[in-house]
Parts: structure tokens; C-alpha cells; sequence
């Protein structure tokens, strides 16, 4: 439950699926299976499921350490003034 124009964040290890990071994250994927990762929750996922929605749109999504391999994803309510 959010209060009207609140936020999701999410911050956690969410694959892209592209580029060099994208092709790590498949070369890893056996490995970090076992302590509970999956690069199969990518990005794409959650923006894709905002606009099912439509009442949240993507603010930011956010590389952080180690090298952009975490993200931080913000979702924000529509439809309410800043």
C-alpha cells in the first residue's frame, strides 16, 4: 500500500539482458543460481508490468556497485502532483 503518489524502489541484482553485462549474466547464471540469484528478473519485467498497470511510470533505474551489476529501480504513482 502507498500513500497517493508514493514510490516503489527496488534495489536489487536486475539484469538488462544486453551488452557485455548481459552476456556475463548468462555465463553466471548456473553458478549464482545456487545462493538464490536468477538473471532471469530483468528490468524489462517490472517496466513492462508499470504499463499493464498504467497508474506507475519508471522514474529511475540506477546502476550501483559493482560496476552497474545492481540496480536500483524507481516506480512513481500517476496521476498526483508533485
Amino acid at each position: 500500500m502507498l500513500r497517493p503518489g508514493g514510490e516503489i524502489i527496488l534495489a536489487s541484482k536486475l539484469g538488462d539482458g544486453a551488452g557485455l553485462q548481459g552476456a556475463i549474466e548468462v555465463a553466471v547464471a548456473p553458478l549464482v543460481r545456487h545462493i538464490g540469484w536468477s538473471s532471469a528478473f530483468r528490468i524489462h519485467r517490472i517496466i513492462a508490468w508499470a504499463e499493464r498497470r498504467g497508474d506507475f511510470a519508471p522514474a529511475d533505474i540506477l546502476p550501483v556497485f559493482p560496476n552497474g551489476f545492481f540496480k536500483i529501480v524507481r516506480l512513481k504513482q500517476r496521476g498526483f502532483a508533485a
